[in-house]
């Protein structure tokens, strides 16, 4: 089993540095995935993103979609293997990956779910048959992560509408705040959709009963694109 594990990373490792990875790829992965995904499938707050304090799966899988966008040789190719490496990380480490909280999260385990929920979309989304397959394998994988971490609990962070006429520090403490929140609930009902389309394409049941969910609704898409705190108070 040891060596099982040891050749895979090795192989992984070893096809990622002979296909000449460049920062600049993959900021452009990144920036793509912002431009194109986000718009239709908002689950990820832009505006208080920080990739630094992302772990290296979430990051793997954003950028693996944003692949799919960008315009150079073998992008396809290197979208799948960033996607392979974040997939293993996943699946090798989701005890330790769900226990990890964000700087502004109520909860641990949101970005090991916001993880699944883009995992399973760009396999979903691949042309790839052996990738495509891990969306239905995983099937279900991303509910079981949010109820154990606690993460249909979410709270209210806002007692009321905040003004514009509050100092800079409270004002952009409380749209972090509102946004972390958000992401969370927007994970979950990302993967609901995401459990719809599975089931549809795989001929599946669904592996959540939709009509018993107790989430509230998402905010408008103005409100979670604001650029800035005075913008998002304004929505």
């Amino acid at each position: 089993i040891y060596r099982t594990i040891d050749d895979l990373s090795k192989r992984l490792n070893s096809d990622v540095h002979r296909s000449g990875f460049t920062s600049s790829f993959l900021d452009s992965c990144l920036h793509e995935y912002f431009k194109r995904i986000s718009p239709s499938f908002p689950v990820i707050h832009e505006q208080t993103f920080q990739a630094q304090k992302t772990i290296p799966p979430l990051l793997l899988n954003m950028v693996a979609l944003g692949s799919l966008f960008v315009c150079e040789k073998d992008a396809v190719e290197k979208g799948e293997m960033l996607w392979r490496l974040g997939h293993t990380a996943v699946a090798t480490s989701w005890q330790t990956l769900i226990e990890i909280r964000g700087p502004w999260d109520s909860c641990d385990g949101v970005q090991l779910v916001l993880t699944a929920l883009i995992g399973q979309a760009y396999a979903l989304l691949s042309s790839n048959t052996s990738i495509r397959t891990t969306a239905s394998v995983f099937h279900g994988l991303g509910f079981y992560w949010a109820r154990t971490s606690g993460m249909y609990s979410v709270p209210d962070v806002l007692t009321g509408l905040p003004t514009l006429d509050l100092p800079e520090a409270d004002k952009n403490t409380l749209w972090k705040t509102w946004a972390a929140t958000e992401v969370q609930r927007r994970a979950i009902l990302g993967h609901y959709i995401l459990d719809g389309l599975i089931s549809q394409a795989s001929g599946s049941p669904a592996s959540a009963r939709h009509l018993i969910n107790s989430l509230g609704m998402a905010c408008s898409d103005a409100a979670f694109a604001a650029k800035t705190a005075d913008e998002w108070i304004a929505e």
